[in-house]
């Protein structure tokens, strides 16, 4: 699934973690606010900052 190396930064990195086990835990993937949480961000728009900057690095 990975095409090519993209260089996270460490929240990223925790974000996609989040993301990951919360499919496996659950069979989806995590709310922006329960995302939020887990990483340490209050803000939901931060948190969609992050995941913005991820999909525009993979395509």
């Amino acid at each position: 699934m990975n095409r090519s190396p993209v260089h996270l930064s460490e929240r990223e990195e925790q974000i996609l973690t989040r993301i990951r086990q919360s499919i496996v835990d659950r069979g989806q993937g995590p709310t922006v606010a329960e995302i939020g949480v887990a990483v340490g961000l209050r803000s939901k728009g931060a948190v969609a900052y992050h995941l913005r900057n991820h999909a525009v690095d993979r395509f």
